[in-house]
């Protein structure tokens, strides 16, 4: 597979499911360009933007993922609250590495709910899958 190769996706449209064998090439947020080739590293990066724009607003964000109770939380400041825990480095957050990418896409879009980001504000590109 080309690497450089990617498709803009519809991120706030699509289907979660959609998602699905789909990976991060890189995103666009508030017009700044960011890497990404994995959901792992998607989540780590936009944590840590969001982090340092309101540490706040992250710890409210964190809070919601700790009271959930439909589901085991996908991120969290405490190892103990993941049961498949992989510390992502920028953020020094834990995420759950077992979640899909519709779970991943699903978390974050809750991100930039809680953020109040404007959909105009975010795009994602999509690798393109070679034959």
């Amino acid at each position: 597979m080309n690497i450089n190769e990617f498709k803009n996706c519809e991120f706030f449209d699509w289907d979660l499911n959609d998602f699905t064998n789909e990976q991060p090439h890189h995103f666009v947020l508030k017009e700044k360009t960011y890497n990404a080739t994995t959901w792992v590293e998607l989540i780590d990066c936009l944590c840590e933007i969001l982090e340092k724009e309101d540490q706040g607003l992250m710890n409210s964000f964190l809070e919601d993922e700790k009271t959930a109770r439909t589901r085991i939380p996908y991120i969290s400041d405490n190892p103990e609250d993941i049961h498949f825990k992989k510390l992502i480095k920028k953020s020094g957050l834990w995420l759950n590495y077992k979640i899909d990418a519709p779970r991943s896409a699903k978390l974050i879009r809750y991100l930039l709910d809680k953020y109040k980001i404007d959909e105009r504000h975010f795009k994602l590109f999509l690798q393109i899958k070679g034959e």
